[in-house]
């Protein structure tokens, strides 16, 4: 039986960031497409990221706990972590329920290369990208860079998915309530509220049961 779920109390246009040249393969070996050579000059001063993290095959905890540590150990100075937060696979069916979480983080890399970075440590924990919506050891997703809008076929910042899942938003909430979404103008709060509808037609919960070494 799981715990009582929680609730949750016209988007510009995007600009685009031009890959003409090509740079090294992203780490998955199922994966083909390449990065820009953008990857290799990173920005000079840290920069304010968000990131989001889900798991639902294996130890979740264990896979949350060492993507957190290589994530760190690729230049990703951790400043906030939400809560764990569990839910059932949105858009496909599993019996396999998600741990997710939103961590707040500094960073020098580029947004490609803090991309590539991310897929290199999806592959390290197992991930397997036979289809976008899968059971998985780990996921990594940027879903702000600054207040920075890219829009290229491999990556896209802000998530364009993100507000409308209440894995994201309700840790989102949590630890950035008054970020100003860059695409929209308006708050995470603000947005909360303008999907209201649909993020409390997901099941979502607290997970209680985290070890005091987590982080």
């Amino acid at each position: 039986m799981h715990p009582e779920p929680l609730y949750l109390s016209s988007q510009a246009s995007l600009s685009v960031i031009p890959s003409e040249t090509e740079g090294p393969s992203v780490c998955h070996p199922e994966r083909k497409r390449r990065i820009p050579t953008l990857v290799c000059a990173p920005p000079t001063t840290l920069k304010k990221v968000y990131l989001a993290l889900g798991t639902n095959l294996g130890d979740r905890i264990k896979n949350l706990r060492l993507a957190l540590s290589q994530l760190r150990e690729r230049g990703v100075h951790i400043l906030k972590v939400s809560k764990v937060y569990e839910s059932p696979p949105l858009g496909f069916e599993s019996q396999n329920l998600f741990l997710n979480l939103v961590l707040l983080a500094e960073t020098s890399l580029s947004p490609q290369a803090l991309f590539f970075e991310a897929k290199c440590v999806e592959f390290s924990l197992g991930r397997k990208r036979v289809q976008d919506y899968a059971d998985r050891e780990i996921d990594i997703d940027i879903i702000f860079y600054e207040d920075l809008i890219i829009d290229t076929e491999y990556l896209k910042i802000p998530h364009p998915r993100a507000l409308e899942r209440a894995f994201v938003m309700l840790p989102l909430l949590e630890i950035a309530s008054e970020f100003i979404h860059p695409g929209f103008g308006l708050t995470i709060k603000e947005l909360a509220k303008n999907f209201e509808r649909s993020l409390n037609n997901q099941e979502i919960w607290e997970y209680k049961a985290i070890p005091e070494d987590f982080l």
